[in-house]
Formats: C-alpha cells, structure tokens, sequence
C-alpha cells in the first residue's frame, strides 16, 4: 500500500474513532462494563470496514473504496445516536424507578407518622398512670405503709410506661423505611437485626439512600422467603437479616447479611431479578437492583458488591 493508499484508508477510520472518543463523555455516569459494551459498536464496525478497505485497496475497487468511505461516515453518527438513544433511555428508566421510590418511601413516611401519633396517645395514657401511681405512693407513705408496699407501688410506677416506639437512626427518611421493611420480614418470619447509625448529611440524597437500603433489604428478603418455600422455615434462626449502616458527611457504608442456601435459591442466584408486588412495598429489582446501585456508587467513587459466603449471603455498598 503506498501512501495514497493509507490515507483512504485512515479517512475511513477517523469516523469511527472519533464517535469512539466521545464515548467517555456520553456514559460518564454509566458502569464500566456498559461503557466497554457500547464501545463495541464502532470497535466492531472499524474492524470491518478497515478489512474491506485494504482489499478494495488492493483490488483498486475504487467504487467499493467510496461506498466504504460513506458506510464509515453513516455508521459513525448511527453510533452516536444510538448510544445517546441508549443513555437516555436508561435515563428514562431510572427517572421511572426514582418515582416508584419516592411513593414507596412516601408510605413508609405517612406509616411512621401513624406509629407516633398511636405513641403519644399511649404516653398520655401513660403519664396518667404513673400519676396516679405517684398519688398512690404518697398516700402510702402518709398512711405509714411497709417499706415492701411502698416498693411494689414504686414498681408499679416504673412499669406504668410501655415501651414505645424507638428510632432506627437519625435520617428520618431511612427511618421510615427500615420500619417499613423489617415490619414486612417479621411478618414474613424472618429475624431482623438492625444496627443503623445514618446522619442527616452523607454523600448521597435521601433518594439514593432508600435507593441502596430498599434494595439491599428486598433482595435479602426475597432469598429468606425462597429458604422458607424450600422448608427452611422449620427453626426459628434458619431466615434471618442483618442490617449494618454508618453514614456520615464523608462516607456511606451499608452492609446487609442474610441466610442463604444454594439449593434455595433461584437459577439467577438469590438475588435474581423478581418482579416483586408493590402491595408488599417493595421496588421491582429488575429496576432499581444492583446494577443501579452500582451506578450510585460510581458517582459517589464507591462500590457495591454482593456474593455467597460460608452459609449467608453479603452485599456491601460503599460510597
């Protein structure tokens, strides 16, 4: 090939390589592996097209050499808008999926309401039992009671307040759904263990963080109930989740454990992609799973990762 030769055949290449630089700029916010797939589509066509021009070339085929230069410039804008068609659609999905989140959130806020308001009715009627515990007290003590009488009405006193209703961190947002969602797995028999210490300012919105907790908690949900199906449901240990958070200013870790049995668990694995009812206030994995969580941990220059360990299943989120 002399050196006419090469410049037709880098013409027909720069097309291709240009709509393959702009890449990084139009899937800044996508995953690695997205990014490598979509690359793939002007790689591929280059690969081609380059093979075709060196034969036209040595065949001194010159209409096939300018059919080829037009196919390189054609397929270069197809790959441009079919990857921001892509971009935008997955948008478009997540927006979607933001929504379904925010109604879901929405009822896990108007049922925490529920739940304090049912708690200040319980505490006047508490703090009017333990007044008349108080009077009673008095009335004994005037009345020259024994010291064990006056004990048991101490006693008496100190059980006059319920155990009411506690917070499960600082994020009223988080707050309302972890109720939500452990309500939902004690109901479903699941033990729940919750050890969250979620501030009011952390790397992600409010929105992400339900994000990350709905999803972690119904993906570890929906493998406890399949280790149920299966006739794991026998003891009271053998469905369990453990829910660990700390979120501050400058980071957010979130670590969710649960039983897991391999000949429980769905071809996909436990956490395979299950439309989920939204009666039961969950969010359909097959939109906001881990793929999209990984996503939020990208923008945030974290991870999240999820695999079987000796006898639970571990999925992390870092951010």
């Amino acid at each position: 090939m002399n050196a006419l030769d090469w410049t037709l055949f880098a013409l027909t290449q720069i097309p291709l390589f240009v709509a393959f630089a702009s890449l990084p700029r139009m899937l800044r916010n996508v995953r690695r592996v997205r990014v490598v797939t979509h690359a793939l589509f002007p790689l591929s066509q280059a690969a081609f097209i380059g093979l075709q021009m060196a034969y036209a070339l040595d065949a001194r085929d010159w209409p096939y050499v300018a059919a080829l230069a037009v196919c390189s410039l054609i397929c270069a804008g197809i790959d441009v808008l079919l990857v921001r068609h892509l971009v935008a659609s997955e948008q478009r999905d997540m927006q979607d999926n933001r929504v379904r989140l925010l109604d879901v959130q929405t009822e896990a806020q108007r049922r925490r309401m529920r739940e304090f308001r049912a708690e200040t009715q319980s505490v006047h009627t508490d703090y009017a039992r333990f007044v008349e515990r108080l009077d009673q007290i008095d009335t004994d003590l005037r009345n020259g009671a024994s010291e064990q009488a006056v004990e048991r009405s101490i006693q008496s006193a100190s059980n006059a307040f319920c155990p009411h209703t506690a917070r499960m961190c600082e994020n009223l947002a988080v707050d309302a759904l972890l109720a939500m969602k452990m309500h939902d797995a004690q109901r479903r028999g699941i033990d729940v263990q919750c050890d969250v210490r979620v501030s009011h300012h952390t790397p992600l919105s409010d929105v992400e963080l339900c994000a990350v907790f709905a999803n972690l908690c119904d993906n570890a949900i929906h493998a406890c109930v399949r280790i149920r199906e299966h006739g794991g449901g026998g003891g009271s240990g053998s469905a369990w989740i453990c829910i660990r958070a700390r979120a501050d200013a400058r980071q957010c870790v979130v670590n969710v454990t649960n039983a897991y049995r391999a000949d429980a668990a769905d071809d996909g694995g436990p956490h395979c992609a299950e439309h989920v009812g939204f009666g039961d206030t969950t969010i359909p994995e097959h939109g906001w799973g881990l793929s999209i969580l990984e996503s939020i941990a990208a923008q945030h220059g974290g991870e999240c990762t999820s695999m079987p360990c000796d006898g639970y299943w571990l999925a992390v989120f870092r951010a």
